[in-house]
């Protein structure tokens, strides 16, 4: 049966309180001071399926927080969170270490978490790359040497300095200079160098869409378009409707009120088999759980995704290196990371060669470097094969490579 979010963060309250006694008033205070601490305070009413994917990341984080635990453990705790709400989830997780003293273990990649850590450890090929206190912060990055003197340069190292394939090394004093040879680096695309077509095709638009659950508006006589060779990155903070967008344009879900329309044709109108058709002709969409099959290959998942859309000619390999992972193309997606799965997801989208592809948040699990990468190779896209992408996103890195931006909330 369906239950609210302040329930949902009552029932965290059972281990502190004991799963036989009812919670009482004391109890709903505590998860409702917790929601209030993230911002949730007036949604405390709503149901799961009400709620965005920040929203419940948020819900899920105070439910965890509501018996007060001797250990947190937290995986990304603000993946999908908007830069004001992650440091109110920061907050509420360092006020838990310093009343409660609760040990707590945040995996995350976003660099505000050092903000409440007492010791950042930094991970890089499997092992400890460095680690640093708050008193006695590291200057630099720290690099592990491997057996037989092997050093292995971070990824972001080797973009600044144009190094692909060959480099130079020489000991200099007390330093080793490592340089590239004969090769210039990948032009990152930037404002001032983007060249869009005159005038671009319309690929989507809305028309005065409006989309209510239950009582609650989230969008409300929208007006937008989306042309192709374009990147339209969709901002706002948590809940202000981005995800709902995206599902409107991708059909997957239909307006209170008004038209969606893709490459002329107003799918608002077409029932549920004729929309899926559409899909499978034009629309490539990446959500933010991957949705990949677990026991196929990397490689496999790709040409799936092929299959679906009827995409004629190979490319898996290639959409696979786009993203940088021709090297695990061939490793089932159960054994590759979370960042690894998401940007397996995009290249299936890549490889299906659709006008419309719509991303939401293809960032919020990556470091910097490989979150500019897929920026970078989403502008692009868009640039060179004249589609439209559009992303939901609340990445400033995302945001810098966009040609356009649609704020919501």
């Amino acid at each position: 049966f369906p239950v609210s979010a302040l329930q949902v963060v009552v029932m965290g309250r059972y281990r502190k309180i004991g799963w036989f006694r009812r919670p009482g008033r004391h109890d709903k205070a505590v998860a409702a001071a917790a929601l209030e601490r993230v911002g949730l305070l007036d949604r405390r009413g709503a149901h799961p399926q009400e709620l965005s994917g920040g929203e419940q990341q948020r819900i899920a984080v105070c439910a965890a927080l509501a018996h007060r635990p001797r250990l947190f453990l937290a995986d990304e705790p603000t993946g999908e969170l908007d830069a004001e709400n992650a440091r109110r989830l920061f907050e509420l997780i360092g006020e838990l270490v310093r009343t409660e003293k609760t040990t707590t273990v945040l995996v995350s990649h976003d660099p505000a978490a050092a903000t409440v850590a007492d010791r950042v450890v930094t991970i890089r090929d499997g092992r400890v790359a460095s680690e640093a206190v708050r008193e006695h912060e590291s200057s630099g990055d720290t690099i592990v040497v491997g057996r037989g003197g092997w050093l292995r340069l971070p990824e972001e190292y080797l973009r600044r300095a144009g190094i692909v394939t060959h480099a130079t090394a020489r000991f200099e004093r007390d330093e080793i200079v490592v340089r590239t040879v004969g090769e210039a680096p990948p032009e990152a695309v930037t404002a001032f160098e983007r060249a869009l077509p005159a005038s671009p095709a319309l690929v989507a638009e809305l028309r005065a869409v409006s989309k209510s659950y239950g009582r609650r508006e989230v969008l409300r006589s929208l007006d937008a378009a989306f042309r192709g060779g374009t990147l339209c990155a969709v901002t706002g903070p948590s809940g202000s409707g981005k995800t709902t967008l995206l599902h409107l344009l991708a059909g997957l879900d239909l307006p209170t009120s008004g038209d969606v329309a893709v490459e002329g044709t107003v799918i608002s109108g077409l029932d549920r088999a004729a929309r899926a058709e559409l899909r499978a002709g034009m629309i490539a969409f990446v959500g933010q759980e991957p949705g990949l099959t677990p026991f196929l290959s990397a490689r496999e998942n790709v040409e799936l995704g092929q299959a679906l859309h009827r995409t004629e000619g190979n490319g898996s390999l290639e959409a696979l290196a786009d993203v940088g992972l021709s090297e695990r193309a061939g490793q089932r997606v159960s054994r590759l990371s979370t960042g690894e799965r998401g940007r397996v997801a995009i290249a299936r989208a890549l490889a299906a060669r659709c006008r419309l592809i719509l991303v939401d948040e293809p960032t919020s699990r990556l470091d910097q470097t490989n979150a500019l990468s897929v920026a970078v190779l989403l502008a692009r896209l868009a640039r060179e094969t004249g589609i439209a992408v559009v992303c939901a996103t609340h990445d400033p890195l995302l945001m810098e490579q966009a040609d356009e931006q649609l704020s919501l909330g």
